[in-house]
């Protein structure tokens, strides 16, 4: 799948590299300790893409033009905060294990992997895989259309 310019630029700016691989230790002890099983598609997510606070500038057409930030990031430990596994159970809807790794849209929606390397979010699937997925969300290419979120 072709990734578009503007989510390389987006995640670039975020700290994002070609060939990232943070150490991800204490994410998937965290995770661990919540609950959850850790699998291989989810340790290659936070290796590359954890810890990222995105930031998209975007307008809004009104009377006049307004312009806004959404935030994303990829921080488990913020994502799940005092909550357990119970507590994001979407694991019937997607058919496979899945594992929170950030929150999207402002943080109304949680982003999740699953084992195949789906990304999800508490609405749906955002993508068959992780690029995709960060594609529709950093694009907005999924239909949503969360206005003043």
């Amino acid at each position: 799948m072709e990734v578009s310019e503007k989510t390389l630029q987006v995640l670039k700016e975020a700290g994002w590299y070609s060939g990232r691989k943070i150490d991800v230790f204490s994410s998937i002890e965290f995770l661990r300790l919540k609950g959850f099983e850790i699998f291989e598609a989810a340790e290659r997510f936070l290796e590359e893409f954890g810890e990222l606070e995105i930031k998209i500038e975007y307008e809004i057409k009104r009377r006049e033009v307004i312009k806004r930030i959404r935030y994303h990031h990829t921080n488990v430990e913020k994502t799940i905060g005092e909550l357990r596994k119970e507590h994001f159970d979407i694991e019937e809807e997607t058919g496979e294990k899945t594992v929170p790794v950030g929150e999207i849209y402002n943080r109304n929606l949680t982003l999740f992997i699953s084992e195949s390397g789906k990304l999800y979010c508490t609405t749906g699937k955002e993508g068959d895989t992780v690029w995709e997925g960060l594609d529709n969300i950093i694009c907005e290419k999924g239909g949503k259309d969360w206005g003043e979120f």
